[in-house]
């Protein structure tokens, strides 16, 4: 179990890097061009790729905490149910930011498809991804709000709020010519966000424990969120500009 879940999370590491690049690849390129479109859906592969092999390793835990993590035993009992409860929580919070990149990524897409026609969006694929994310996010909040753990609590808000949201522009009785522009641009920018957020949640750590101490953890996680929301929001609003939405 130890090498199997060791396997996937280096698929998993290797992949989000290359996703950290891949990611400005369509943001950068002219929108509606070649090169928009074709890198565009090599980011949305290879993310499918990230969240998925980080699905999988959150199962191996969830499954065998202990043989995930190679640890044959621990020195008392406390310690045991210690580690086990930290284990559960954290997978259970993984898992749910795994299903957030793969909603996203996979509503922006089948936004651009369906366009004006939302009823493309209605399928039992769709919606139950939709509805995977918010019963996870519900179940996140509930362990975060048992041992008052910030992190797990602003997460799952807005895990919850981004699949609302996003059932709501499915079901709306009406929208604006274009809305598909700004729906499609939030949800590929929101999976570019979580991937950053990764990076500087676990790649950046080290950085953030060297210039802030304890506190490194927590702003590791959400300044990327933070500064990639204030990006979103702005080009949220040039976009609206542009298309008239």
């Amino acid at each position: 179990m130890y090498w199997l879940h060791q396997g996937a999370l280096y698929i998993h590491i290797v992949l989000g890097c290359i996703a950290l690049v891949l990611f400005w690849l369509p943001v950068c390129a002219a929108k509606g061009s070649r090169l928009h479109n074709q890198s565009g859906k090599v980011y949305a592969y290879v993310m499918y790729a990230v969240a998925g092999s980080g699905l999988f390793c959150c199962a191996l835990v969830l499954l065998d905490p202990l043989g995930a993590r190679n640890i044959d035993t621990l020195s008392t009992a406390e310690e045991l149910r210690r580690y086990l409860q930290v284990n559960h929580r954290m997978a259970w919070f993984l898992s749910m930011l795994s299903i957030l990149v793969w909603v996203s990524v996979y509503h922006g897409r089948r936004v651009l498809v369906a366009k004006e026609q939302r009823s493309l969006l209605r399928t039992p694929a769709h919606l139950g991804l939709i509805a995977a994310l918010a019963v996870c996010a519900c179940y996140t909040f509930y362990l975060g709000w048992q041992q008052q753990q910030v992190l797990l609590l602003a997460f799952s808000v807005l895990s919850m709020v981004i699949a609302v949201t996003m059932a709501h522009y499915i079901y709306r009785p009406s929208l604006r010519p274009r809305s598909w522009v700004i729906e499609h641009l939030s949800a590929m920018l929101g999976s570019g966000i979580g991937v950053y957020t990764a990076f500087g949640a676990f790649g950046g750590r080290r950085l953030f424990n060297a210039v802030l101490g304890s506190d490194a953890q927590l702003i590791g996680w959400l300044l990327p969120t933070l500064v990639g929301s204030a990006g979103l929001m702005y080009a949220a609003q040039h976009y609206r500009r542009r298309y008239g939405v």
